[in-house]
């Protein structure tokens, strides 16, 4: 009986811990909290605080690629707004980020370009995988999930 019990408790860690494995990213962030909902990323505005040009470079890259696997074009503009929206917070370490995905928005916050590029290789990951493809795709459903992400390197090199 008692073999039963630590069975149970066993079977009940791993499912509470299931939502937080469903998400499939390398490497796997310091900080995950899924939430409900989606955010639809297809056709949303990009929007951007920041005036280093590595990191608008690299935001326009992404949103060319999302525009033209998605079908659906997004305008990229500085200042701030709904849909995707990339903010420089000086209060962040060099390669640190903060992903956060609501239905309405994804803010993105990190201080340098390494952080915003590290960023946008999470966003990568959280869409569908023909993100990373050189035909247009627009029958995927292109849409995040609800998450909050904090990570930063673990080792310095």
């Amino acid at each position: 009986m008692k073999h039963f019990y630590i069975l149970a408790a066993a079977l009940l860690c791993l499912c509470s811990c299931a939502k937080e494995q469903n998400v499939k990213l390398i490497p796997y962030p310091n900080e995950v909290s899924v939430k409900s909902g989606e955010f639809v990323a297809a056709g949303a505005d990009i929007n951007y605080d920041t005036e280093d040009e590595l990191t608008v470079n690299a935001i326009n890259a992404f949103a060319q690629q999302l525009g033209f696997v998605s079908g659906k074009e997004s305008s990229v503009n500085p200042g701030s707004g709904k849909g995707f929206i990339f903010t420089a917070d000086g209060n962040l370490a060099a390669e640190e980020y903060e992903i956060h995905v609501r239905k309405q928005k994804v803010e993105v916050k990190a201080s340098t370009f390494n952080g915003f590029n590290y960023a946008l290789q999470t966003l990568r990951q959280l869409l569908p995988v023909e993100i990373y493809g050189s035909e247009p795709a627009p029958e995927v459903k292109w849409t995040i999930q609800c998450i909050d992400i904090k990570d930063a390197p673990r080792f310095a090199y």
